[in-house]
This record gives structure tokens, sequence and C-alpha cells, in this order.
């Protein structure tokens, strides 16, 4: 039968003058975590129960498992290794993070209730500083600065809000403390472990003097993006902290206007002539539709200020151009020659900002 190293209750242990742990039962190798090493035993034909030798799989005479945080090193040629007089039971019984914790060990990614993953490069936009209109689509309650000090194995922590106060609830703060209180086992143990674990979880993201470094951690109703900067002497990290329940109610009102457009489309064409395009049609195809001189102001209404000025407000933003610019081409169409606007392939290039789109 074999166990789950990240479950497993095992004996503490020193193998040749290094920690480790040692379990009876066969440890499942799917289970073992990354940067971890697992080792059979082997006893004698005179004592099978007895441990003997260390090797890297035993079919027969098995007398236990090891899990190392070190490599175990064989005699060169060889695929064993004696642990007479050099295997000593210390006396206690622990967890693999428990292991981690009394021995000053990073906690694997495996092991963690919240557990980071790293950002793909079009997330890379919610990882620094936005403006305070973007922030509030985002749902942004804060961020915060850390840095691990001169030592590197310090945590200097401040918290800098950027949305509502009401955001700021003592659910959120309640979560965000068992956020970073595991991170602290973690990517956030110190300025070493940092780094360590960068280059070896991917997450590069565009941004800062050096490489810096994404991962997100999502719960039910949070989202927390943490920026790594490995550069000492400066802030070491961010934490920026995302209500999801306001980014899906501003997704849900701009997919108002989006299916006000989508209305307009067909009601403007035959069905049999659209093409499945049209199942995606949001700003881009507005602004396709301006540049032809169509009255898209008009045929939104008016009367409707709140859809107007979404749909004019995030043209203007998309197209990176004044609102005022957005309004004349609309409202007097091809009247305004002098007046260019990007055409649609640019228009879908920058609807894209944190890897949501807008």
């Amino acid at each position: 039968m074999s166990v789950d190293a990240r479950q497993e209750r095992f004996e503490h242990i020193e193998l040749f003058g290094k920690p480790a742990l040692f379990t009876n039962s066969r440890i499942e190798t799917s289970s073992v975590p990354d940067n971890w090493y697992c080792y059979d035993l082997r006893g004698s034909d005179r004592d099978p129960g007895r441990p003997a030798m260390l090797e890297a799989l035993v079919v027969i005479n098995h007398a236990g498992s090891i899990l190392s945080p070190e490599v175990i090193p064989f005699a060169k040629g060889k695929d064993y290794r004696s642990v007479k007089g050099k295997l000593n039971f210390l006396g206690e019984e622990m967890t693999l993070r428990q292991f981690c914790k009394h021995h000053d060990l990073t906690v694997p990614t495996e092991l963690l209730k919240y557990k980071p993953r790293p950002a793909s490069p079009d997330e890379a936009g919610f990882f620094y500083a936005l403006p305070a209109e973007q922030d509030a689509e985002l749902g942004a309650i804060g961020h915060v600065r850390m840095d691990f000090g001169r030592r590197g194995t310090e945590f200097w922590h401040t918290w800098h809000p950027r949305g509502p106060e009401e955001l700021n609830s003592p659910e959120f703060k309640a979560e965000l403390q068992e956020v970073v209180d595991e991170l602290r086992e973690s990517v956030l143990k110190s300025y070493s472990a940092m780094t360590r674990y960068c280059h070896g979880h991917g997450g590069a993201i565009k941004g800062g003097l050096v490489q810096n470094y994404g991962y997100i951690v999502e719960t039910d109703n949070y989202r927390y993006c943490l920026r790594c900067n490995p550069v000492q002497g400066d802030y070491n990290a961010y934490l920026s902290c995302f209500d999801k329940r306001v980014q899906e109610m501003n997704m849900a009102a701009d997919e108002d206007v989006h299916q006000k457009i989508r209305d307009w489309y067909t009601a403007k064409f035959p069905t049999d002539e659209l093409g499945p395009e049209i199942k995606d049609i949001t700003f881009a195809g507005l602004v396709e539709s301006m540049n032809r001189g169509e009255d898209v102001y008009g045929t939104l209404g008016v009367e409707d200020s709140i859809v107007r000025e979404r749909v004019f407000d995030k043209a203007a933003k998309l197209l990176q151009v004044d609102y005022d610019v957005i309004y004349y081409k609309w409202l007097y169409g091809k009247e305004t020659p002098d007046i260019e606007l990007p055409g649609q392939e640019a228009t879908q290039q920058d609807m894209t900002m944190g890897g949501m789109s807008l």
C-alpha cells in the first residue's frame, strides 16, 4: 500500500547527518512535491524489516521509505548506500508541512490552501499601479507593499487602500491575513526563498527595472495578485487585492451595452448576412460601424444617457483618444474627415488590459 506524501504522518529521522522523514509504507511517487526526493530502504534476507541499504527503488525486502528535502548521493558507480549506523529515529511524528516549519524550510506549493499560480503575460496589468477608474472597474480594494529588510529575513509591510472603504470588510481582512500568512511559508518566506521560487515557478511579467514575476491566488470572492521584485534595497513584493464580485457586476453592466449593440446589428442586417463574428461583437464592431458613417449614436438613443456614456467613454479609452473625438465622429460620421481613428484590427489589439476584456 502506498501513502500520500502530502498527508502521511512520518517519523522524524536523521539520515547521514541530515533531517528527513521515514514511513514503513511505500510513498506514492506522484504525491512527492517538486524539489523533494523519495528513496526506499531495503532489509537483509535475514531480517527483511530492518533497514540496511538505501536505494532508489526496492521491490523485495522493502523496509521503509524516506522523504528528503535534499538529494542523497550514492557512491560513484553504485545504486545503493549502506545506512548502518547512519539512521537515527528522533522519537516524534510529523507531517511534511510540520517538518518544513520545524526546519525553517519553504512549504511546497502543493500543501497550501491558497495555491498561487503563475500569471500569464496578458495578466501583467493586474500587478502594477492603475488609474483610479480602472481600479474601480476591477474592484480594487488595496495592496500590501512588502520587503525583507537588509538581512533578507525580516518582513516589513504597509497597507495602501485603493477602493471604497466598504470593500475593506472584516471578511476580506480575515482572508487576507490567512493568504499572507500562508505565502509567508512559501514564496514570501524570505528574500532568498522568493528568488528561488520565482526562478522555479515561471510567472515572468513585463515591467520593472529587473525581471518581475507575478502569481495569482483565487478564492471564492477575491483575487490576490502578488508581484515579486527580486531587488535588494527596494520593495520586494506587492500584493494587489481585488473583489471579484465587483468585477462581475461591472462586466455584467458592460454586457448590457454589448447586448444593445448586438441587437442593433441584428436589426440592421438580415440574419442570413451575419457572419459568425456577430456573436463576439463588442466595441470593435461598433467602431467599425462608426467608421462606415452609420448613425450608431442615434440608433442607441440619445435619451439613454447611461448607455451613451458607457459607449462613448469605453470607445474613447479603447482607441486612446479624447471623448469629444468619439462624440463628434459618431454624431457627424464622415462629415469630419480630419478625425482619423484606428481600424478594427488595432481596436481589437487594444481591448485587453490585465487579462480582462473591456
